[in-house]
């Protein structure tokens, strides 16, 4: 059997509620012509318990008498339903006792207002961390000498989200990568400044400090991306060849403080053989390098190796770079010299399928004679 919650404050003091009142007289022990149960049909029937200024006491209830409630949802415990014994109008003290369903009940605290005549029904977390409004039923039993009437609203309380918790793109990468707290799957907030993007969005990098994530499928939020902006990006993160936000729901600018500036690896021999085959690491950070232009590669299409030191690195043109740094770079690879000496610079990607570590010059700047 279904259990409830029963409200009922003792009667310490009465509202007289003539403003809300109805023409509702009672027997007992008013010797008034009307039973005990027309009395509290009167009150059940106003449609909504009234506050002592006449006021509905539930703001928002339709015919069906459900309630858009707030933080907090106030009713009467106690009414006075105007009546006439004779040629003399007279009060008649109808109390109203209230249960919540049970599935909701412990959503709520009750507090006492007005020396018992109100309750307040405020909900408590972990109500505002569920994953929906909290809907509750709020049944009031209306007593009067020997009859009840019962009148019922739907409550429903707007979910509060949880405060978000943003994570700079160097936090994230330690509490996926070092310690491990972080899970494939999980919806962030993530932070860091623009540091390269694809001509149509659909792949956009994000940095602070020494790591980087990239934002698949944000293209929607374009407005934001300029390189150097600093925002903060709701996703669910992922390691694909790096640390990815996917399902992007959420880009908004960030104004948070002492938000470090994004790293630029300066790549030597060393840092080029010392990265292993999941080169998390560097991943979409970025990066530049002096290296010897060696000539097309052909590892992979639109790739084109230099080696420093006998370290091999590729230049990797994406048909989805910006058509401006595409148009600069060919024209540079146009003319370049096996041998010479090249600036590169861009986005730092591990391939592992074809085991290629790339740079790639999203933005123009990204080749370099020297």
């Amino acid at each position: 059997m279904k259990k409830s919650k029963l409200f009922l404050v003792p009667l310490l003091g009465l509202l007289t509620l003539a403003s809300c009142g109805g023409g509702g007289t009672s027997d007992n022990p008013y010797n008034l012509p009307d039973t005990d149960q027309e009395v509290v049909d009167a009150v059940a029937g106003i449609g909504a318990i009234c506050t002592n200024s006449g006021a509905h006491m539930f703001e928002g209830e339709d015919e069906n008498n459900n309630v858009d409630g707030g933080s907090a949802v106030l009713v009467a415990t106690t009414y006075l339903q105007e009546a006439w014994s004779g040629t003399e109008v007279i009060d008649i003290p109808v109390s109203i006792a209230w249960n919540l369903d049970e599935a909701t009940a412990d959503s709520w605290t009750i507090t006492t207002m007005n020396d018992g005549s109100h309750l307040s029904l405020v909900p408590t977390a972990p109500s505002y961390d569920a994953e929906d409004d909290l809907h509750s039923t709020l049944t009031g039993t209306i007593s009067w000498g020997s009859a009840t009437a019962n009148v019922v609203y739907k409550i429903t309380v707007p979910r509060t989200a949880a405060p978000v918790v943003y994570k700079s793109t160097e936090d994230v990468f330690n509490d996926f990568f070092v310690d491990g707290t972080l899970r494939d799957g999980t919806t962030i907030t993530a932070y860091g400044y623009v540091t390269a993007y694809t001509e149509n969005y659909s792949n956009v990098f994000i940095q602070s400090g020494t790591h980087a994530i990239q934002l698949y499928g944000a293209g929607s939020f374009s407005s934001f991306f300029t390189e150097g902006a600093l925002v903060a990006v709701t996703g669910d993160i992922t390691n694909y060849y790096g640390l990815e936000l996917e399902n992007v729901t959420s880009v908004v600018s960030y104004d948070g403080d002492d938000v470090p500036a994004a790293t630029v690896t300066t790549l030597t021999a060393d840092i080029i053989r010392s990265i292993s085959s999941s080169g998390t690491m560097y991943d979409n950070t970025l990066a530049t390098v002096d290296a010897q232009y060696v000539g097309v590669s052909a590892v992979a299409s639109g790739t084109y190796e230099f080696t420093i030191d006998g370290a091999s690195i590729y230049l990797y043109l994406r048909s989805s770079c910006t058509s401006e740094s595409l148009a600069e770079a060919n024209a540079v690879l146009a003319s370049a010299t096996p041998g010479n000496t090249y600036r590169l610079s861009g986005i730092l990607t591990w391939y592992g399928n074809s085991q290629t570590l790339d740079i790639i010059p999203y933005l123009p700047g990204g080749i370099v004679a020297l």
